[in-house]
This record gives structure tokens, C-alpha cells and sequence, in this order.
């Protein structure tokens, strides 16, 4: 994704190159998915949930911006949430 706007409820199922843009709704990366976050924000009223065996990477040193909220963890289900 490249300087684009993913917007609406949206599920990764394969793997999402995410190098500029804005996400602007609730993702959710399934088990095997894969999101590299190289550049590019989460914009209010967002989410990221990862689902166990999912993975998200951050790609490069520069900030990742999800918001303003900071990431929750539920370790009984496997799941990691982050709501912006």
C-alpha cells in the first residue's frame, strides 16, 4: 500500500506491505498473516488485532504512529490489540 487510504473493517489473511498511506478503520491480521509496516499511520479511531500466528513487522526506524493510544495485550486468548 502506497500513499493510499485503507478504509472500512478490513482482515490480512496473506501479507500487506504497508509503506505509506493511512489506515483509517479496524485491521485485523489472521493466523499466517503478515502486515510490514514500513511507513504510514493509524488514524484515529482505528485498530490493529493480531491474531496468534499473525505477525506484524515494523519494517524501518522511523515512528509508527497508531493514534496516539498505546498497544494491550490479552495473553489469555493469544491475541494483541491496538485502538486508536
Amino acid at each position: 500500500m502506497n500513499g493510499a487510504t485503507l478504509a472500512g473493517s478490513n482482515q490480512v489473511s496473506g501479507i500487506l506491505n504497508f509503506n505509506s498511506g493511512l489506515i483509517a478503520g479496524p485491521v485485523t491480521v489472521l493466523s499466517n498473516g503478515v502486515l510490514n509496516w514500513n511507513a504510514g499511520r493509524f488514524g484515529q479511531e482505528s485498530s490493529l488485532l493480531v491474531a496468534s500466528n499473525g505477525l506484524v513487522t515494523m519494517q524501518t526506524s522511523t515512528g509508527k504512529e497508531l493514534g496516539g493510544r498505546s498497544p494491550t495485550m490479552a495473553p489469555s486468548t493469544g491475541l494483541a490489540a491496538v485502538s486508536a
